[in-house]
């Protein structure tokens, strides 16, 4: 190649050329890559998954991955719920396919005042100066009756003459 170069000096005008040209797509790919490195960032809340019964406590949780330790944390107002204690914030990371992120978890500890279906509403972190907000989650919550009655119906289950009581034989 060197030897070509200096029988064809008009190849420096392409080398030139092709060095501004690869300046942007440089500046692109960097900017493509620093924003697939702030995609890896996420927020989410976590409710529980069965009902919750009106009068009990629970927790919620929004969990932050990936990104740096923050401790402002916009209170989201939860309409239908008290507010026993919270933001309580634990730190950590976790550590998959090799590569360790930091995790923030900022958990509330509510309680169901009434029946019913609630969204438990977003909440929103500054992360770089730019905010953050997690989804929104829907939650049922029965009454302490419709407990009682859902625990019946499943001890029911156990007592059918399929079943073999203790000290019976088949």
């Amino acid at each position: 190649f060197l030897r070509w170069y200096i029988l064809n000096p008009s190849l420096e005008k392409r080398l030139y050329f092709s060095r501004d040209i690869m300046k942007p797509f440089a500046t692109i790919f960097s900017l493509l890559l620093t924003v697939f490195l702030q995609a890896q960032v996420s927020f989410k809340t976590i409710v529980p998954r069965k009902p919750v019964v009106a009068g009990e406590s629970f927790q919620v949780q929004y969990i932050l991955e990936g990104a740096e330790r923050t401790t402002s944390i916009r209170t989201p107002v939860f309409a239908g719920f008290r507010l026993i204690s919270g933001p309580n914030i634990y730190d950590g990371s976790a550590t998959t396919e090799g590569s360790t992120k930091n995790v923030q978890n900022f958990v509330y500890t509510l309680e169901a005042v009434r029946p019913g279906r609630f969204i438990i509403p977003a909440a929103i972190v500054a992360i770089s100066n730019s905010p953050l907000q997690s989804n929104e989650a829907m939650l049922r919550v029965i009454s302490p009756q419709e407990a009682i009655n859902g625990r019946n119906k499943k001890a029911d289950l156990f007592n059918d003459e399929y079943f073999l009581k203790p000290g019976e034989d088949p």
